[in-house]
């Protein structure tokens, strides 16, 4: 008996049909094997369940696509973050994308954007890095974002455009150290 023999039978098994048809993912999953045996093809391998640390890593990064980050719920000490329609198109044609081609999770984006509307000064955000990173980890820290500033154009050009808001951002650039080392991880 050849496996297109055996789609022959599975096709005329009225039970298993019905499996079929409703979507029951054993009874596809064997179709799917039969199908592709019959006709010379490797069974598709296997995907591997992802375990609850990689789900947590996979957490920790950009959204599908920049519509999954909300700025309308930000709060600021005078609030809720409130753009004009200047810095919202600013934030959805360059900032927003930035932030995805970064792996910017959401809450990072809402992190520094909470500051953005409370801009640090050079002291302040060097105190609060120092604060995240003691020691020597501050030098790493501030290391590893260079790299990632000196390798990017796009963001070594925001940060330059807006060095009071982006530049003196503890949150951005904590958030982009920690995106560049779960990257290299990987």
């Amino acid at each position: 008996m050849s496996f297109r023999d055996d789609l022959i039978e599975l096709k005329t098994d009225s039970a298993w049909q019905q499996k079929w048809l409703a979507g029951d993912k054993r009874t596809a999953t064997e179709f799917d094997l039969l199908t592709r045996l019959a006709v010379g093809q490797k069974p598709a391998a296997p995907v591997r369940e992802l375990t609850d640390n990689e789900k947590a890593i996979a957490g920790l990064g950009a959204p599908a696509d920049i519509s999954g980050y909300d700025l309308h719920n930000i709060r600021t000490p005078n609030g809720y973050l409130h753009m004009d329609e200047a810095t919202s198109k600013l934030a959805t044609t360059e900032l927003l994308p930035a932030a995805h081609a970064l792996d910017l999770s959401p809450s990072d984006v809402a992190l520094v954007a909470g500051i953005a509307a409370n801009p640090m000064d050079y002291d302040k955000c060097e105190a609060s890095l120092h604060r995240l990173w003691p020691g020597d980890q501050f030098a790493a820290g501030i290391n590893d974002f260079i790299a990632v500033r000196d390798g990017n154009p796009k963001l070594r050009a925001l940060l330059e455009q807006y060095p009071e808001t982006l530049g003196n951002n503890a949150a951005l650039i904590s958030s982009v150290v920690a995106a560049y080392r779960r990257g290299r991880a990987k």
